[in-house]
C-alpha cells in the first residue's frame, strides 16, 4: 500500500470525502491479490468534487483523456462523458510516477451516503484509508462481472463469514472440522480473523482442485 499512501494521505489533509473501491479495497479487507490502481468513489456534489480533483492535480495528477480536469465538478459535463465516452471513471496518473494511477467513478454504482455510513477505517503505515465494506464491495464486483471480479466475490463472501459479533453458522462448522482458526474474545464468543478466514479459503479450494489440475 505505500504505493498509494500518499493518496490517502493528500485527501484526508484536504478533507475530501471519499471510498476507496475495487482492488486496493479488497485487499485491505484481506484479500491478497495484485492490483495496479487505486479505483475510488467520492462525493460528486459540485463543491466537494472540486475539492477532490483540485487534490489529485495539486499532487501531480492530470487525466489520461485530454480534458480540462475541473469539468469532473459538473454534472453536466460527466454526463456527457459517460453519454458521449462511454465513461465510467475519470482516470488519472501520475506523470512522475506512471505506476501511480487513480479512478473516480463520475456516476454513482451505490449512492455515497449509503456506501460512506457503511465504509470502513482501515490502518496503513503512516496514514489511514475509507474503504468499502465487504457487502458493498460484493454488490460493485457483481455489477461488472468480470472473471477477476468473479474471484473476488467468492473470496470476499468468504472473508465476510466471520464479520459481525460472532462468528456464522458456515464458519462454525469450518471451526467444527479443524479447518478454520478460532478463538474466544473476552466475552466468550468465538470469532475468527480475515487472515484465517483467507488460509481456509485458499485450503478449502486447494481440497477441491483435482490433482491432475495441481501445479
Amino acid at each position: 500500500m505505500a504505493l498509494f499512501e500518499p493518496i490517502f494521505q493528500a485527501l484526508e489533509d484536504a478533507g475530501v470525502r471519499y471510498v476507496a473501491v475495487g482492488g486496493v479495497a479488497v485487499v485491505l479487507q484481506g484479500h491478497a491479490r495484485l492490483t495496479t490502481n487505486l479505483d475510488l468513489t467520492v462525493d460528486l456534489a459540485p463543491e466537494p468534487a472540486a475539492r477532490a480533483i483540485e487534490t489529485f492535480i495539486g499532487i501531480g495528477f492530470e487525466p489520461r483523456l485530454p480534458v480540462d480536469p475541473s469539468g469532473f465538478a459538473d454534472a453536466a459535463t460527466r454526463q456527457a462523458w459517460i453519454n458521449d465516452k462511454g465513461m465510467t471513471v475519470f482516470s488519472l496518473w501520475d506523470r512522475a510516477d506512471p505506476t501511480r494511477s487513480v479512478d473516480l467513478f463520475v456516476a454513482e454504482p451505490i449512492p455515497f451516503e449509503e456506501l460512506w455510513a457503511r465504509s470502513e477505517v482501515v490502518a496503513l503505515e503512516g496514514t489511514q484509508a475509507q474503504i468499502a465494506s465487504i457487502s458493498d464491495l460484493i454488490a460493485m464486483k457483481k455489477l461488472s462481472n468480470r472473471p477477476l471480479d468473479l474471484d473476488d466475490i467468492e473470496a470476499l463472501t468468504t472473508l465476510r463469514l466471520f464479520v459481525d459479533s460472532d462468528l456464522s453458522v458456515r464458519a462454525r462448522a469450518a471451526a467444527e472440522r479443524g479447518r478454520l482458526k478460532v478463538q474466544r474474545d473476552d466475552q466468550g464468543r468465538w470469532q475468527s480473523s480475515k487472515a484465517w478466514v483467507e488460509d481456509c479459503r485458499l485450503s478449502r479450494h486447494e481440497r477441491a482442485t483435482p490433482p491432475n489440475k495441481k501445479e
